[in-house]
């Protein structure tokens, strides 16, 4: 399958997920947030040589799915002040607090590598911009993970 198939196979998901968090009505506006972000991961999978279709779909299909959700929960606390935005926005006190908690205990290049992983870099990405080798990759992200689960 080619980059165009692969964008259009995740198509009618990005309609259903827009219908399925958007009350039932299908928008263009967020229906342009999922296929961007389905285009962004198929080009990002395609870069890091993933190849099998079903990872690649299940990959975008999450994309997706986050960016309207994110989409649609900023449009909410923009313009309402339901209890869902407000709980919303509680969630993501709660999550940037726990970040930096986290950060908190990490050295600064464990820190360095921790950001660009909530930025959503790849494992390969993160190599090449910190021009670091796998090994050291790894041992980093094994401290990070270690150091997460001391935290629960």
């Amino acid at each position: 399958m080619n980059r165009d198939e692969l964008i259009l196979s995740c198509e009618e998901t990005v309609k259903n997920l827009v219908r399925k968090y958007n009350n039932h009505r299908l928008d263009e506006d967020l229906h342009a947030v999922g296929m961007t972000s389905v285009i962004e991961c198929v080009d990002r999978s395609l870069d890091e040589g993933l190849t099998d279709i079903d990872q690649v779909q299940a990959r975008c299909n999450t994309w997706a799915r986050n960016m309207i959700l994110k989409e649609i929960y900023k449009e909410k606390i923009k313009y309402s002040d339901d209890n869902s935005s407000l709980e919303y926005i509680e969630a993501e006190e709660d999550l940037w607090e726990t970040t930096q908690n986290i950060k908190s205990i990490l050295t600064p290049r464990e820190t360095e590598i921790f950001n660009l992983m909530l930025e959503g870099l790849s494992q390969n990405q993160i190599m090449k911009k910190l021009n670091i080798k796998k090994p050291t990759y790894f041992k980093h992200f094994s401290k990070i993970k270690e150091k997460i689960k001391k935290l629960r």
